[in-house]
């Protein structure tokens, strides 16, 4: 499983899934500006562009 690394509001890695379902909620509460994606690398992008999260460049496989 890739796991991506925040640094704000919270320094801590993520799941992939978790950033989908940050992206769905944002949406949803109307915070982003592009509906309808599905590369995550793109997700990151759009939620960065709210202010409330900032990714950092790290990411990891972890076996699960």
């Amino acid at each position: 499983m890739m796991e991506y690394k925040i640094a704000f509001p919270q320094c801590r890695w993520v799941t992939e899934k978790f950033i989908r379902t940050y992206y769905a909620d944002a949406i949803s509460n109307g915070e982003v500006e592009i509906i309808g994606l599905t590369n995550v690398n793109e997700i990151i992008t759009e939620l960065e562009g709210t202010g409330q999260v900032t990714f950092t460049t790290q990411e990891r496989w972890r076996d699960v």
